[in-house]
């Protein structure tokens, strides 16, 4: 049997062969790869829709230990002033996926250990087989599966610094025993960090209209952080037959957060008998159990056709418990002589997940790539949360009772052809639906919250010359960005320092002490999009491109902050929500390269360089200025990065830079927020020791630029209140052992 696939007009073929006359349960697959493998950048050079990949060899040459840390690196992947990754400066229109769907509930993918990632996609548009989401592009994190030969490998590691300490190991291996059919993988993972977080902050506010700020409290706060997270993944693979494979690939994740700490207010004036309490301890305990189930079931027909059916059911079980001691502080750590508030707040959180995907891929002409695939799932979810004041109900919470309770179906589907038009000219055009309806009980409140979305794409590739070496691309879509369960919650978070009393009730906030609230009449952003692409790759390991892009949103998400009558107080209240703010436009450019000198000249020195770049502007135009541009979209940002591998020792040296300006930016009608400059620098230097075992030292945040945050409240140039906080960083420094068994 032969299989093959086209890509832009370069074939990779497969050639399959089974003895005769044996039983296929008792026979081996032999797999003859017919031309070179592909590298990260062929690969990337053959997508039509530039798709970049990070192969599983440059994750584990990269020594880094999470998906963060690998992206971090990426030059196509911009780093925010807040630390947050994203495409073309945009992280929170960027869409993360893994094996091509949401993730499960818990924590973000980017935490995940890369002993799990097989390889990273990542796409600057919107692609049918992704769905209709990812306004700026798509990351899509594949995980580890079936693994053709015996293997296993250890990873030990540790990182320290005056305010760090992180220790993480992890294992894998791979059985599969001679003539037999089936094969087992394992991974696991197991992280343990301790950070203590410093932070200092100011708040002021206006007397009256048009006065000047005044301080109103100086507070600072120390928090021991402790996580501890476990993941176990494993995949079974049987060949049922040589058309037919069935796998089962269970993960489960266990994690756990425990944090303690201390603020201490200065309150200006002098402090009254009516004023806030100086000082609080803080204690929360969170404990997390996801376990998911996919099992999946392929069929390959000889004439290179194929259709995979997957069931996937997860089970989310998340506990809480946040409380805080309001009083005054002793002269023993930890202890309140006078305690004058106790608040307690537990929530038990019940989620599950049920779906069923099919992926289908006909044999069509050679000059067409055809997918398309459907998928119907149900989610639940079920919010159990108390909360007390010294012993009593608290006020906030009975209005919406004790119980949330979400529900509703969602079904995709997507239809995507890669077509070879010449061998100069190639498209993939695309269309993607989905459709996804929740009802919302939050006690006597009972909402329905429900969109259905249509993205077409279209990816145009022309090569420059015969080889191919130079690329044109052009792609447009439409594209949307939908609304998270959380945002359509009607239940109030109180702000802590403007919280109910346990006999008087909730009474007034002030604006810089607003409660946060969701919206459940909120839709999706939508977007129309074009991205042009130039690439100019010199040889097998160097290139460089440069995209111009463009986006226009409407339903763009962002804050209203207002002062409403509210069912949980007597009075109105100050209240942020999530809010439609109307139209906004994002334009900009971004460039990166790789050099590796040998492709110059042989002689050279083992040195790669990358480096990438990106500048943007976007603008809401229903929002007045200033500063009226997206949230969190960054003007410009940079990186650079360098390998050297020594050809007299086994030694290899590397240093990775990142810069992302301050900025500000409006959330909302009368809010402005700041974000203080990024700079990251980092060095690592790699030794092997022998075939099976290297040494890696890592030096992180050599800059150790504090994070630095100002939140704004008014219309306008005009100041009602401002929020300045400052949180310490430090530097660390790490070691990693890594074996191979």
């Amino acid at each position: 049997m032969v299989a093959g696939s086209s890509l832009f007009g370069q074939s990779v073929s497969f050639a399959v062969d089974r003895p005769s006359g044996e039983p296929a349960a008792k026979t081996l697959d032999k797999v003859e790869v017919q031309g070179e493998s592909l590298s990260d950048l062929r690969a990337r050079r053959d997508f039509v829709a530039g798709k970049l990949l990070i192969s599983r060899k440059s994750i584990e040459e990269s020594g880094q230990t999470t998906v963060y840390e690998v992206l971090k690196r990426e030059p196509a992947v911009t780093v925010g002033a807040d630390g947050r990754l994203g495409l073309m400066g945009l992280p929170g229109y960027t869409q993360l996926l893994v094996d091509g769907k949401p993730p499960l509930p818990g924590r973000s993918p980017l935490d995940q250990d890369v002993v799990h990632i097989e390889r990273i996609e990542i796409v600057k548009g919107s692609l049918a087989e992704f769905g209709p989401f990812g306004i700026a592009g798509t990351i899509n994190i594949v995980t580890r599966r079936s693994e053709w030969k015996k293997s296993a490998s250890i990873r030990l590691g540790t990182n320290l610094g005056p305010s760090l300490g992180d220790g993480n190991v992890a294992w894998s291996n791979s059985i599969r025993p001679a003539d037999e059919p089936w094969s087992l993988n394992n991974r696991v993972s197991l992280r343990r960090k301790e950070s203590d977080v410093l932070q200092r902050s100011e708040t002021s506010r206006a007397t009256s209209a048009g006065a000047l700020l005044t301080i109103v409290d100086q507070a600072s706060s120390d928090i021991d952080d402790r996580q501890t997270q476990f993941t176990l993944s494993s995949t079974y693979s049987y060949a049922w037959s040589k058309q037919v494979d069935v796998d089962l690939s269970p993960i489960v994740l266990l994690w756990r957060s425990d944090t303690d700490g201390a603020e201490h207010h200065d309150w200006r004036p002098s402090p009254s008998p009516a004023s806030p309490p100086p000082d609080a301890l803080i204690a929360t305990r969170g404990k997390l159990l996801s376990v998911a189930l996919p099992l999946s079931w392929q069929y390959r027909q000889d004439d290179g056709g194929s259709m995979r059916l997957e069931w996937e059911s997860s089970r989310t079980s998340l506990d809480r418990d946040n409380q805080r001691r309001d009083g005054v502080l002793g002269e023993s750590p930890g202890v309140l002589e006078q305690q004058q508030l106790f608040r307690q707040i537990k929530r038990e959180e019940r989620s599950s997940l049920d779906k069923l995907r099919i992926d289908v891929s006909p044999h069509l002409a050679e000059d067409h790539a055809v997918k398309l695939g459907a998928s119907v799932g149900l989610q639940r979810a079920k919010n159990v949360e108390r909360g007390r004041l010294d012993g009593q109900p608290d006020p906030a919470f009975a209005p919406f009772g004790d119980t949330q309770r979400l529900r509703g179906p969602t079904w995709t589907a997507f239809l995507q052809d890669e077509w070879t038009i010449t061998p100069q000219w190639a498209a993939t055009a695309g269309v993607s639906v989905e459709h996804r309806r929740l009802r919302i009980d939050e006690g006597p409140f009972h909402d329905r919250a429900s969109y259905r979305v249509l993205s077409p794409s279209l990816h145009v590739a022309h090569k420059l010359d015969a080889a191919g070496a130079r690329k044109l691309r052009v792609s447009i879509s439409r594209s949307f960005n939908a609304p998270s369960s959380d945002q359509y919650l009607r239940r109030p978070t109180l702000n802590p320092l403007a919280s109910c009393l346990p006999n008087a009730g909730c009474g007034a906030n002030s604006i810089e002490y607003a409660d946060t609230a969701g919206n459940p009449a909120l839709k999706p952003e939508r977007a129309l999009g074009i991205t042009v692409s130039y690439e100019h790759y010199f040889a097998k390991d160097s290139m460089f491109s440069v995209d111009g892009f463009s986006r226009r949103l409407s339903d763009v998400i962002g804050e209203s902050v207002a002062l409403e009558s509210v069912p949980w107080a007597q009075v109105p209240r100050y209240v942020i929500r999530p809010d439609n703010l109307g139209t906004a436009s994002v334009r900009g450019l971004s460039a990166e390269t790789r050099l590796a000198l040998v492709d110059l000249d042989a002689t050279w020195p083992k040195v790669e360089l990358r480096a990438g770049a990106t500048l943007a502007r976007s603008e809401l135009r229903t929002v007045p200025g200033p500063d009226n541009r997206i949230a969190g979209q960054t003007p410009w940002s940079a990186k650079v990065g360098a390998r050297y591998k020594l050809k007299s020792m086994p030694l290899e040296l590397s240093v990775d830079a990142n810069w992302a300006p301050g900025l500000w930016y409006r959330s909302a009608v009368d809010r402005r927020l700041f974000q203080g400059r990024r700079e990251d620098l980092s060095a690592q230097a790699a030794w092997t020791v022998s075939p099976t075992m290297k040494l890696r030292f890592l030096a992180s945040n050599l800059l150790s630029s504090d994070q630095r945050r100002q939140d704004v409240f008014g219309v306008g140039d005009e100041a009602a209140a401002r929020v300045s906080t400052r949180k310490f960083q430090d530097p660390s420094v790490g070691v990693t052992v890594e074996l191979k068994l």
